[in-house]
């Protein structure tokens, strides 16, 4: 008899939701890699590039998965706004930054993702 178990992560998902997790989860990553490069662009005074490698994309995409099942496992959160929230959590890691969620019950989309974008 073969028994399917589902991950901690995929528990944490209603069907259907995976593939616009891993949309979004590869937006951000991607975001943050052209971010990166604005920086070094400005701090060298030329046109910047971001250095995009494997191991990197990992390390990013693994920082959004555990920032994803403390919002979504532990601290109950939609969907929307667990995407929504998950750029500043690896913009605050990726800077050095301690980062904190907000606790507030309430929440509103942020605009530029209110519309798919």
């Amino acid at each position: 008899m073969h028994v399917h178990s589902k991950s901690p992560f995929a528990d944490l998902l209603n069907e259907g939701q995976a593939a616009e997790v891993s949309i979004r989860f590869e937006q951000i990553i991607m975001e943050s890699f052209a971010t990166d490069a604005g920086r070094e662009a400005i701090a060298k005074g030329a046109q910047g590039r971001a250095v995009v490698t494997t191991a990197e994309v990992k390390r990013r995409f693994n920082i959004l998965a555990d920032w994803f099942k403390v919002f979504r496992g532990d601290m109950g959160w939609s969907l929307k706004r667990c995407l929504d929230e998950l750029p500043r959590a690896l913009r605050a890691k990726l800077d050095g930054e301690i980062y904190v969620p907000d606790k507030r019950a309430s929440w509103a989309p942020q605009p530029e993702q209110q519309n798919g974008g």
